[in-house]
């Protein structure tokens, strides 16, 4: 071997292992800045509709409960059950949207790497203890999708109950099979399912375009 090209062939090595750790970096730092906006728009779009479901189930509250409306206390608790949970829910998903959008991205690269270690069941860094404000912090950005939930079913429910004591037995059957012909659509999103085989028969365009 001549010992005058072992040189160039380490300083090659070098540059093709600089680069590729070049490489590697800059696709965890986008797939970290993508998955930082995805949390930030998601939470956003939360908050939006939150503050929609808000507003029908206030102006449903003005219209059933009142002077002229029904006097059930269990039609006004589920009414204003599901009113405040939207109303908190909005606020705490507007603020998670807003601590998403407030993450450096160091932040952003070490939830990555945290959540690649997670992923492959690796065993990184050791997990420190949460501060007591950090631990607040955590439960207040997890439990804004969860009081949606709880407004928005408790605001079905209280459309049924109300139903029930004003409507007729035929009409009471009819909604409540609507109701759950409606929510055997919704369990399907948070099951584990492959996106690809989803995508292979999903065909989107419109009308106009066939």
């Amino acid at each position: 071997m001549d010992p005058h090209k072992r040189p160039s062939e380490d300083s090659e090595k070098a540059i093709v292992e600089e680069k590729e750790n070049s490489k590697a970096e800059e696709f965890l730092a986008s797939d970290s800045y993508d998955r930082r906006q995805l949390s930030q728009q998601g939470f956003h779009t939360l908050s939006i509709c939150a503050i929609f479901l808000a507003g029908i189930q206030g102006q449903v509250l003005s219209l059933t409960v009142g002077q002229d409306g029904i006097h059930s206390d269990a039609v006004t608790a589920l009414f204003f059950i599901g009113l405040f949970a939207d109303v908190f829910g909005a606020v705490l998903s507007f603020a998670s949207a807003r601590w998403f959008e407030m993450i450096t991205d160091r932040e952003a690269a070490f939830w990555r790497e945290r959540q690649w270690e997670a992923q492959h069941k690796t065993k990184g860094r050791q997990s420190t203890t949460l501060r007591l404000v950090d631990r607040w912090v955590f439960i207040s950005i997890v439990s804004g999708p969860y009081l949606v939930t709880i407004g928005l079913t408790a605001f079905v429910l209280g459309l049924l109950v109300y139903i029930y004591e004003t409507q007729s037995l035929f009409l009471m059957i009819l909604i409540t099979l609507f109701c759950v012909f409606c929510f055997c659509f919704i369990p399907p999103f948070v099951l584990r399912h492959s996106r690809i085989q989803v995508l292979t028969h999903l065909r989107l365009q419109r009308r106009s375009d066939s």
